[in-house]
This record gives C-alpha cells, structure tokens and sequence, in this order.
C-alpha cells in the first residue's frame, strides 16, 4: 500500500525498515524494500540502515526529511562521504526518509529514493503523505503483528494473562485454575518466549494492547465451589 502510493512510475523506491529497541536493520530489526534482495544486500555492505547519518538522524527526528548525498545531516565524515558516493553508484541520490515510534520501543524507519532532481521536485507535495501513509502501514503492520503474537498463545496461557493483567499474583491464579504454582511459573516461561519478553510485566503489557475482544471464549474467572470471591486481592506486585 504504502509503495503503491508513494513509488512514481518507478522513479523511486522504498524502504522500510522496524527495530526493536536496542536492535538495529543488521542486529535484528526487519527490513522490506521495492528495491530486492540483491540491492538490500548491497545496503547492508555499505551500512545504509544502521548507523549511518541518515537512520541517526531518523532516530531523533519527529518529521520528515529531505536528504541528497551532497547534503545529509550529520558530520561530513569520511566514512559517510563514502557511504554517500556508494548510494550515487546506485542511483539512490536523494531520499525522503521519517521515523514512526511504535508499541515497546520499536521504531519504523521509511525511506523514499531516487534521483535527487525527482525527490527535490516531490519535497514540498509528498512530506506530509509521507508521514501519514507512513504512519498508517506502521499501525497496520503492527496490528497484524499483534494478531500473530495472540495466535502464538494456547487458551491456557490466554487464561493466565488475563487473570495476572487483572491482578491476580502467580499463588491466586493457581487457585483460580486449581494447579500448582509450579504450573502458573512453567506457563509464564512459555508466554515470555513466545512474545519475545523478558518479564511478567512486559508480558501483560503487550497483552494490554492486543485486541482483547478476541480472547478465547473459555477465559473466564472460575467460581470456586467453596464459594470464594472472584475478586483479585491486595497483593505485592513486585
């Protein structure tokens, strides 16, 4: 979508790239491009999408950018005129390049290029489409992405989430469940894997953004049969 509506009539080409925190397009982050796999790979050898002037500045930046490789932000080092005369070879001259932070500190760097005379022409029109459809494919990429990581969990460990995102400590939602705690903890090391998390509460963090209105219908609180409340008691969190 977004390269259907951006890319003019092959002039140029776009890039998207989304980090996790802390990861980088060459240190576990997902990159696409209308450019192909050959190009990417050319990309990478020159350290286009990690540290180079262009995907710093994106990091701190809140809009749109317009660069060329006579003029990009940053330090004219020689290790980013080399960066830049390699883009020149492959005629990615100039480029429209804004960064969208999304859920857990990730961030969607994209990046529109071409010759420099056709993105210096399309500055002034494309910069706020770019940031909006940008945005747009970020959430829908997300969202998508939220719906895998759901589909990942089992029922069980859907019930357990639910239950800890409303408070329940590990010992109530094995009484909630009748099992052991043991059982609670070994499902939490699951859900952690599954979604990438280091902790229990990064894990109902990412619960709490999911499309909860699709939670299995057998999640439920439990009435026990001796009667007790269902409501979640005052406890440590820590």
């Amino acid at each position: 979508m977004l390269a259907a509506c951006l890319c003019d009539d092959g002039r140029s080409d776009l890039t998207l790239q989304i980090e996790g925190h802390g990861q980088s397009a060459r240190s576990g982050g997902t990159r696409w491009s209308t450019h192909g796999i050959a190009l990417l790979a050319r990309l990478d050898s020159l350290g286009f999408g990690d540290h180079d002037p262009v995907h710093r500045y994106a990091r701190r930046s809140l809009d749109p950018f317009l660069w060329t490789t006579q003029q990009w932000p940053g330090p004219r080092t020689p290790a980013a005129r080399d960066l830049m005369r390699g883009l020149q070879d492959l005629s990615m001259e100039a480029g429209i390049t804004v960064a969208v932070w999304g859920r857990g500190g990730r961030v969607a760097i994209a990046t529109l290029s071409g010759r420099a005379a056709d993105m210096l022409r399309r500055w002034d029109g494309l910069r706020e489409d770019f940031l909006i459809l940008s945005v747009l494919a970020v959430r829908t990429i997300e969202r998508l992405s939220l719906v895998r990581e759901r589909e990942k969990l089992t029922a069980r460990e859907m019930e357990i989430l639910e239950l800890a995102a409303q408070g329940f400590t590990t010992t109530a939602i094995a009484r909630q469940l009748s099992v052991v705690e043991q059982t609670v903890k070994f499902h939490f090391r699951g859900i952690r894997e599954k979604l990438n998390v280091r902790s229990r509460a990064e894990a109902i963090a990412r619960f709490a953004v999911m499309d909860t209105g699709a939670v299995a219908p057998d999640v439920r609180l439990r009435r026990k049969s001796s009667g007790a409340s269902q409501e979640p008691e005052a406890r440590n969190m820590g």
